[in-house]
């Protein structure tokens, strides 16, 4: 599968979909809801009310279920994951049809386009944008930068907004369906400490009600599945762990097209282990719901170990995937009850690193790409025998082009015959 913009629809969400491997040319329309026609005209309303930032294109065929298998044209041989059959133990969020139980999760600071389109390449069938917050969804300026806009060869791609007041985060949803973006997750997880001093993220796990309502109101404004992201409480308090149930008793009362739970509280944020034993009760007690778990996957092991004992529907990928695209390519065959790959060698990393580097550049100008990738290539050295005397190389280079040299030179075949 393969997917492509319609010439005409930069900023729609009417995408489409073809057969790369078939001489016939089928197409059809791709993550686009099937109730979308019937409420296009309030679509049209809500792009008029957010400063007509873009005019929506619905579509007007029911595309129902949509398969969301990866896209994967290679760099280079060897290089991509190909499609292959459905397995029997994919995930379904709403109109998302994933062939595999897990996705990237969104990531902020890292997971932008150069990172989404590594997962995608590796086997990963659904990526997000880094967290957004409401206020600059709705920022014309903001929404035109080129590293916000979607693009067919990562697709299907979500996003995730962060904000507190219900109106603004369905607007928020709405400029970002309207862009193209084909799933919104909102984000009453994050425990970042400046976010939770403006009442944001992890905060409104006090405030169930305000939850309950930003859900409302996003659910009603986009055609678009909706996932919402949560930790197990503000904390180990009785009365914490009390709002937390409270809070997904009328989520899933309202039926959200998925919870994504991560096992920690906002307080511990990534210290100590994520609590799966609490996230499979949340399923056992809401048995319909869709429940997608996160926390401690560093490994393909973790996440098959996961999926397989959890008792839930699903898992999302986060710092694992840092630096490490291989591990959505791993997943697929520890899932499929096949050994994992060889570990890649040096050089395999090394160009893979060169193509997210430029990838990057292409997003940002050199002077901050070059620091922005400084955060991936110490994740891509852990896999370097001589990490300590790699990473300075790396660390140190101020331009693109000593980047560049900083891989070649540590990344090829002679480097992997040097003692660790």
């Amino acid at each position: 599968m393969a997917c492509s913009f319609p010439s005409n629809a930069r900023h729609t969400s009417c995408w489409t979909a073809y057969d790369s491997l078939s001489s016939e040319s089928t197409v059809r329309p791709f993550c686009v809801p099937a109730k979308w026609p019937q409420q296009a005209p309030h679509a049209r309303r809500r792009s008029h009310e957010v400063g007509d930032y873009h005019q929506a294109r619905p579509c007007t065929t029911d595309p129902g279920p949509i398969a969301c298998l990866p896209h994967t044209p290679p760099v280079k041989a060897g290089w991509a994951v190909s499609a292959g059959t459905r397995m029997p133990n994919g995930l379904r969020i709403g109109n998302l049809d994933l062939d595999v139980p897990f996705y990237q999760a969104p990531l902020s600071g890292y997971s932008d386009r150069a990172m989404r389109r590594l997962a995608r390449r590796f086997g990963c069938p659904l990526t997000f944008t880094g967290v957004l917050l409401d206020k600059v969804a709705l920022h014309r300026g903001a929404m035109r930068k080129l590293h916000l806009q979607p693009v067919p060869e990562e697709s299907p791609v979500g996003a995730q907004i962060l904000g507190a007041d219900p109106q603004t985060m369905a607007q928020a949803a709405a400029v970002l369906e309207q862009v193209g973006f084909c799933a919104i997750d909102l984000n009453f997880a994050c425990p970042a400490p400046k976010v939770l001093r403006r009442g944001r993220g992890g905060a409104l796990l006090d405030h169930p009600r305000r939850i309950l309502e930003i859900y409302q109101r996003v659910r009603d404004a986009v055609s678009v599945p909706v996932l919402v992201k949560l930790r197990i409480g503000v904390d180990s308090g009785p009365a914490s762990r009390e709002g937390f149930w409270e809070i997904c008793e009328r989520l899933a009362s309202e039926r959200p097209d998925a919870l994504v739970i991560h096992g920690r509280t906002v307080g511990k944020m990534y210290r100590g282990r994520a609590d799966w034993a609490l996230l499979g009760e949340v399923k056992q007690r809401f048995t319909d719901q869709i429940i997608i778990g996160s926390g401690d996957l560093m490994t393909p092991q973790d996440v098959a170990r996961r999926i397989h004992t959890s008792g839930l529907d699903g898992v999302a990928i986060a710092r694992g995937a840092i630096g490490n695209p291989w591990i959505f390519r791993d997943c697929r065959a520890l899932l499929a009850g096949q050994a994992p790959a060889p570990p890649p060698t040096l050089e395999e990393v090394g160009e893979v690193m060169l193509q997210h580097l430029e990838w990057i550049l292409e997003l940002y100008p050199e002077h901050k790409a070059v620091p922005f990738f400084r955060k991936f290539a110490a994740h891509y050295s852990k896999r370097h025998p001589r990490r300590k005397a790699a990473l300075p190389d790396l660390m140190a280079a101020k331009t693109a082009e000593q980047v560049r040299q900083a891989i070649r030179h540590w990344f090829n075949g002679q480097a992997e015959e040097c003692p660790a």
